[in-house]
C-alpha cells in the first residue's frame, strides 16, 4: 500500500513537471515510466526518481500540482492510463521541443536517435504546439 501511494505521489509530481496541463501528455509520459518499470523489473517510483531521467520538483519548475495530476499519478501505479494508439511497451523516451538547445535539439545535434537506433512513433501537443516526441526502441522488436 505505502509502494502504491508513493508511486502515485512521485508519479503525479513527474507528470506535472514533464507535461504541466497538457492532459493528454501526462498519460503518455506516465505510460513511458511504466515501460521503463516493466523493462528494468523495478517499481516505479524507484524508475520515477532515478537520476536525470524525468523532470521533478513540479513547482521548482514553474508548475502547479493539482488534484488531476494525483489522479494520474495513482491511474499509472495502478496501469490504468489512457495512451495514445501508437503508445506500446517499447516506448521507452522522449524529448522536449521547448528550445534550441534543450531536449530534441540537442539529440538530434548529436545524432543520438539514429546511434541509439529509435524511431520516431508519436507526439503529443497542447494548444497546437508540439509538446514531446516519442521513440521506440527497434532493438526490443527482435
Amino acid at each position: 500500500m505505502i509502494a502504491l501511494i508513493l508511486s502515485a505521489l512521485v508519479s503525479a509530481d513527474v507528470a506535472c513537471a514533464e507535461s504541466g496541463h497538457s492532459w493528454s501528455d501526462v498519460d503518455a509520459v506516465l505510460a513511458v515510466m511504466q515501460n521503463r518499470s516493466v523493462r528494468s523489473q523495478q517499481p516505479l517510483w524507484q524508475v520515477a526518481t532515478a537520476p536525470s531521467q524525468f523532470a521533478k520538483g513540479c513547482t521548482r519548475v514553474g508548475k502547479r500540482l493539482t488534484p488531476r495530476h494525483v489522479l494520474a499519478g495513482f491511474r499509472a501505479s495502478l496501469w490504468l492510463l489512457d495512451t495514445p494508439s501508437w503508445m506500446d511497451g517499447n516506448v521507452l523516451y522522449f524529448c522536449s521541443e521547448r528550445g534550441p538547445k534543450a531536449g530534441c535539439a540537442r539529440w538530434r545535434e548529436r545524432g543520438s536517435w539514429a546511434v541509439r537506433r529509435l524511431e520516431e512513433v508519436g507526439a503529443t501537443r497542447w494548444r497546437g504546439k508540439l509538446v514531446h516526441r516519442y521513440f521506440s526502441d527497434r532493438r526490443s522488436r527482435g
